[in-house]
Formats: C-alpha cells, sequence, structure tokens
C-alpha cells in the first residue's frame, strides 16, 4: 500500500479531519500484517477485507465531522460532510433529462450525458473543497445522491459498467488522493455497476484555467488513451468525472473508447458549468 500526498494535502487533511492522531499505530498495524500473510501460506486476503476497509474509512478517508460549506456540526455518519440546509442550497438538474443540449464535438461521441448539479455558487464550492482541500468523504454524497436518483441509469444502455477520468501520479501526489476514481469507486460501490480501468493519461497537460475553449481543446490532445492491458468489457461505457465544462476532457476520453472498439459511450459528471 503506498500513501500519496504532498505536504499541502496532508495540511488540509489534518485542518478538515483531524486525522493525526488516526495515523497513530497505522505503520505497525500494517506491518503486522505484511509479517502475517508472510510467515502463513494459508492465509486469505478476504480476512483482512474489513481491516483493510476500516484503514481506508478511518484513517485514510474519514468523514467529515463539520459540514463542508458551513462549518456546522453534522451527524457524520450520516450526512458525510453535508448538512441538509447546504444540500437545499445545490442547483440540481431535473431527474430523468439531458440536463444540457448536446452541441459541443463531445456530443458527436455520446449517446447521452448527466450530470447532478451545476457548478456554481454552492456548487462550485462543494466541488472545490472535495479537490483541493481533501475532504474525501464528500465523494459519498455524490456517489449517494447520484445513484439515488437513478443518474447513472440510461433505458437503452446494455450491460455498462463505469470508467473514470485518470490521474497523473504528480496530480494524486497534490491532491493527496485520485479524486475522480475515487468518486468512481463510490458510484460503483452503491450502484453495483463494475468498476474498469481503461484509460491513462499519458502526461500532465499545462493549467487550463487561464485558457480559452479552443486552447483547452488543443491542451488536451493525445494526453488520454485506452490501456494497453485494459480487459474489455462487454457492454457500454459511462465516463466519470467531476465537472463538465467545455467538454474536451470527456471529448478525448471518450474517442479513445471509440477507437478500442466500444460502441456506445456516456458521460456522467457530479455538476457541469452552466454554460456547458
Amino acid at each position: 500500500m503506498v500513501i500519496v500526498g504532498s505536504k499541502r494535502a496532508l495540511y488540509m487533511a489534518v485542518r478538515n479531519n483531524d486525522i493525526a492522531i488516526r495515523y497513530t499505530g497505522l505503520a505497525e498495524r500494517l506491518q503486522s500484517l505484511a509479517e502475517l500473510a508472510d510467515n502463513s501460506q494459508e492465509v486469505k486476503m478476504e480476512k483482512f477485507k474489513p481491516f483493510l476497509k476500516r484503514i481506508e474509512e478511518e484513517w485514510l478517508f474519514p468523514h467529515l465531522q463539520k459540514c463542508s460549506l458551513c462549518g456546522d456540526d453534522i451527524e457524520a455518519r450520516l450526512d458525510y460532510g453535508l448538512c441538509s440546509y447546504c444540500r437545499a442550497q445545490l442547483d440540481f438538474c431535473p431527474l430523468y433529462e439531458e440536463y444540457f443540449p448536446l452541441k459541443d464535438s463531445a456530443a458527436a461521441l455520446l449517446a447521452g450525458r448527466r450530470s447532478d448539479f451545476l457548478y456554481d455558487r454552492k456548487g462550485k464550492d462543494l466541488i472545490i473543497n472535495y479537490k483541493f482541500f481533501f475532504q474525501p468523504s464528500l465523494a459519498e454524497v455524490f456517489a449517494q445522491s447520484i445513484v439515488n436518483k437513478k443518474r447513472h441509469l440510461w433505458p437503452e444502455s446494455k450491460n455498462p459498467g463505469l470508467a473514470y477520468v485518470p490521474a497523473t501520479l504528480q496530480r494524486e501526489k497534490e491532491r493527496g488522493f485520485d479524486s475522480t476514481k475515487h468518486l468512481a469507486e463510490k458510484i460503483s460501490e452503491y450502484s453495483g455497476l463494475p468498476l474498469l480501468d481503461l484509460l491513462v493519461k499519458t502526461k500532465q497537460p499545462e493549467d487550463q484555467h487561464h485558457l480559452t475553449l479552443n486552447e483547452r481543446w488543443q491542451a488536451l490532445e493525445n494526453i488520454y488513451a485506452y490501456r494497453p492491458d485494459a480487459v474489455k468489457h462487454d457492454g457500454d461505457i459511462i465516463i466519470v468525472d467531476d465537472i463538465y465544462t467545455t467538454g474536451a476532457t470527456i471529448h478525448h476520453c471518450a474517442l479513445a473508447l471509440k477507437q478500442a472498439g466500444y460502441k456506445k459511450i456516456y458521460s456522467l459528471c457530479v455538476a457541469h458549468t452552466p454554460r456547458a
């Protein structure tokens, strides 16, 4: 097991979750686990799944004790970092519709695209907290909302599987975790759809916040590729990402999947910009 993270990511983890104490004894427990596995030929990893799950939930990705947006105390195991008042402030999209017109180039490659809420005001703050201020338990909020509203299901899709927009190790270190993969894992956990490792990010492009629309599209050319060791999925693909802005990222990921032979590809994002 490798724990990655920059100093900034670790600082945010301690500030938001007060988990410094929770790391006490983690290294010793992992070492004991490794020694036990090495010394026994009959050890089954199934025995350790509950322990590893506890490590993930309590040490690596602990639930927030306060609302991510307003800072009020919450019932952590119930709300996972978002109070009911702030949840009600999000601009949720209508149910069972394609929520924004398929006009950009990504639309030509997609059978459908959906998001849960708008990336503005409270929605924008929430996504920023999740990605840049080490609040991974918010993936629970996003996944539950998406699955409860059945946004992950298209009536015409056949045997769908979840792919995700990959990150580089550099970006993972900066943030302390792979935010999009973690989100896809939670959606898979709640929905029962299989999680697929199909895409790879060949390099980290320059920061896109200052780029124009055309420059963003050009910056992402040849960035995403189909994994050479990927196991072919017999069914449709749903690409999971956190934000849909220009459509460039989804377009290039969908293009790589199309070139690999997948016919129907969908996009499922937590939020989309109002202009998208």
